[in-house]
């Protein structure tokens, strides 16, 4: 059997075909709160809206204005990703859980490991891809420990977000800010 490789998506998104027109920024900190590197992307424009249906919520992640950032924290196995509106409001928390972090020519990327958390300003979360870890364990695509490190990781942010203590959601407009400025 051929090793399976986990998907690596690069925080630059190099081959995003519905983002035509964009402006890419990233910087690394180092601070009591986060030390790791934190990228933005402007969308300015797009071809299409990009609009996703968690149950019942329908939430629009994609379209011209809208900002993403990202951070890449040099501990832990996950990679948050904030959706800015055109209006700089926030529109949605995605933690993705993944295996490694690496750079390639100073891009920072990540191999993703299934599992993912979504969190509203609503304080609403969803998580996200259950069935997919499943399937990639049962295939061999994944190993037990991976299996369990996406498990463990996920249930180590959801305390955290359950207790209102993950400091990033309330450093996100901030870190924006100053990567929109630069």
């Amino acid at each position: 059997m051929i090793p399976y490789k986990l998907e690596k998506k690069h925080a630059d998104r190099p081959n995003w075909k519905r983002v035509t027109k964009k402006r890419y920024t990233q910087r690394y900190i180092k601070s009591e709160e986060f030390t790791g590197t934190i990228a933005l992307i402007d969308l300015q424009e797009v071809t299409e809206r990009l609009v996703v249906q968690y149950e019942s919520k329908e939430v629009c992640i994609v379209d011209s204005g809208f900002v993403w950032l990202q951070h890449f924290p040099d501990n832990g196995h996950h990679v948050l990703t904030t959706v800015f509106n055109e209006s700089s409001e926030i529109v949605q928390w995605y933690i993705d859980i993944c295996n490694t972090k690496g750079n390639t020519q100073g891009v920072p990327w990540y191999e993703d490991l299934f599992l993912d958390l979504v969190v509203l300003p609503t304080g609403e979360v969803f998580q996200l891809d259950h069935d997919e870890l499943e399937e990639a364990l049962q295939q061999g695509m994944v190993s037990f420990i991976l299996y369990q490190l996406a498990h463990d990781e996920m249930n180590s942010l959801l305390q955290k977000i359950k207790d209102n203590n993950y400091p990033l959601f309330k450093k996100s407009k901030e870190h924006k800010d100053e990567l929109h400025d630069l």
